[in-house]
C-alpha cells in the first residue's frame, strides 16, 4: 500500500524519479542526525549513531541509498546476528537478539527519515520480521544486599544514586539530572521533569513517592550540600562512561553478586517492590511506562523473600486448620502405635534372642516399620503359631 501511494506521488511529480541525485549513505546519515540532534534525546541519538557505524561499516559511505535493496537489508541483519560487524566496536562481542532487533528498528528509523523527504520511495527494512526474544533473568536486589551496597559505596553521590535508583526507581539520567527543587519535602515527592539541556524519556513528567528512607537520606545530602548546588547529584561526581566499572567495584566491596545493568536492576528491583503493594495503574504512572504490558512483562519478578513467605503462611487459616490438626494428630498417633507394637513384640516374643545376640540378630521389617501394621500383624501371628506347633 504504502508502495502504490509513492509510486502515485511520483508519477504525479515525473521530476522526483531523478535517483541520480541519490545521496551516498554517509552524506545521508550526517544530515539525519543535524535534523534530529534537537528531536530526540541524547541517550536515542547515541542508539542510532551506534547504527550509523554498523550501516557505514557493511555498506560503506559511498554506496547510494537507492541501491540498498530489501535482499541487503536481509543480509544487514543476517551479518550483525553473526557478529560479522564485531570490528566495529572497540570492545568486540557478539551482539545480543534483543541488540540486534534494536539496530534493525533504528536502521528503520532512518529510512523512514529518508522516504518522508522524498530521498526514497520505498523503505528496504520496512519488512524486516522482529525475531522473538526470550525474557532473560535478572537478579532482585533485596532490602539487605541495597543497604550493603550503600554502605560499600565510599562517594556520597554513588549513595544517593544507589538510594535514587533503587528506593525511587529513577532512571540514571533522571537520578543524575534531578534538582533539588523538584522536591516536594512536605509532600514527600520528587518530581521527574525535562530541563533544558535533557529531556524526560517519552517526554512525559511524572510524580513519584518518596519513602522514609529515601527522605533521611536526602535530607541528610540536603544539609551537607553547598549553597549554590542545584542538582541532588552534584555534576561531575559520577563519571557516566565508567558506571558499570565503578558499579561492579562496589558490588564486590558489598560482597553482592555481580550482575548486568546495575543501576536498571536497581530500578526493576524498585518497580517490583512497587508491584506487591500497589495497583497496577499507579506502579505504571510511578515507573514512567507507556503501557502495563511493559511493566508487568519486563519490570516484575517474584522474589525469593516472596516464595519464602507464602512458605510459611497458610493460604485459608479458618478453613484448613482443622485438617492440620486432624493431620498432625494422626501422625503423632501413627508414631506412637508403632513404637508401642515394637514394646509389644519384644515382651511377647522371646524366641527374638534364642541362639543368638540381639546385636546380631536380624530386625523384621514390621519392627523398623517398612512394612503396612496389617502385614505385620498376619505375619507375627504366623509365626508365633509355627513356634506353638514346634514344641
Amino acid at each position: 500500500m504504502l508502495r502504490r501511494s509513492k509510486e502515485a506521488e511520483l508519477n504525479a511529480q515525473p521530476h522526483r524519479r531523478d535517483f541520480t541525485r541519490s545521496p551516498a549513505l554517509g552524506t545521508f546519515l550526517d544530515q539525519y542526525f543535524a535534523h534530529r540532534e534537537n528531536q530526540v534525546a541524547a541517550g536515542t541519538l547515541e542508539l542510532h549513531r551506534q547504527t550509523q557505524r554498523y550501516l557505514e561499516a557493511f555498506f560503506g559511505k559511498t554506496r547510494t541509498l537507492d541501491s540498498i535493496t530489501r535482499l541487503d537489508a536481509q543480509s544487514f541483519k543476517a551479518a550483525l546476528s553473526k557478529n560479522e560487524l564485531g570490528h566495529v566496536n572497540k570492545r568486540p562481542r557478539k551482539l545480543r537478539q534483543a541488540t540486534v532487533e534494536m539496530h534493525i528498528r533504528n536502521a528503520r528509523t532512518i529510512f523512514n527519515h529518508a522516504v518522508r523527504n522524498d530521498v526514497l520511495a520505498v523503505n528496504p527494512f520496512d519488512r524486516l520480521a522482529a525475531t522473538p526474544a526470550a525474557d532473560r533473568e535478572w537478579h532482585y536486589v533485596t532490602p539487605d544486599e541495597f543497604v550493603r551496597l550503600y554502605h560499600a559505596a565510599s562517594f556520597d553521590s554513588w549513595k544517593l544514586l544507589i538510594a535514587l535508583a533503587r528506593l525511587a526507581g529513577l532512571r540514571r539520567g533522571e537520578a543524575i539530572h534531578l534538582r533539588w527543587s523538584n522536591i516536594d519535602w512536605r509532600a514527600n515527592r520528587l518530581n521527574v521533569v525535562s530541563t533544558k539541556h535533557w529531556r524526560v524519556k517519552d517526554r512525559e513528567p511524572r510524580t513519584i513517592p518518596i519513602c522514609p528512607e529515601l527522605h533521611a537520606i536526602l535530607l541528610s545530602a540536603f544539609e551537607q550540600a553547598r549553597d549554590n548546588e542545584q542538582l541532588v547529584i552534584p555534576e561531575g561526581s559520577i563519571n557516566v562512561k565508567n558506571i558499570w566499572r565503578d558499579s561492579a567495584v562496589i558490588r564486590s566491596r558489598a560482597k553482592v553478586e555481580q550482575y548486568e545493568k546495575p543501576l536498571h536492576t536497581l530500578r526493576k528491583s524498585c518497580i517490583t517492590d512497587w508491584a506487591s503493594r500497589f495497583p497496577a495503574h499507579v506502579v505504571q504512572e510511578w515507573a514512567g511506562h507507556a503501557s502495563i504490558e511493559t511493566t508487568q512483562r519486563h519490570y516484575l519478578k517474584v522474589s525469593e523473600l516472596e516464595y519464602q513467605k507464602a512458605a510459611s503462611s497458610r493460604m485459608l487459616a479458618e478453613v484448613t486448620q482443622p485438617w492440620t490438626q486432624q493431620a498432625e494428630k494422626a501422625a503423632n498417633s501413627e508414631v506412637g502405635s508403632r513404637a508401642q507394637r515394637r514394646v509389644n513384640y519384644d515382651a511377647s516374643t522371646s524366641y527374638k534372642n534364642s541362639g543368638r545376640s540381639d546385636s546380631n540378630r536380624r530386625r523384621p521389617a514390621w519392627e523398623a516399620g517398612i512394612l503396612p501394621l496389617n502385614y505385620a500383624r498376619k505375619r507375627g501371628f504366623a509365626l508365633l503359631k509355627q513356634r506353638l506347633l514346634s514344641t
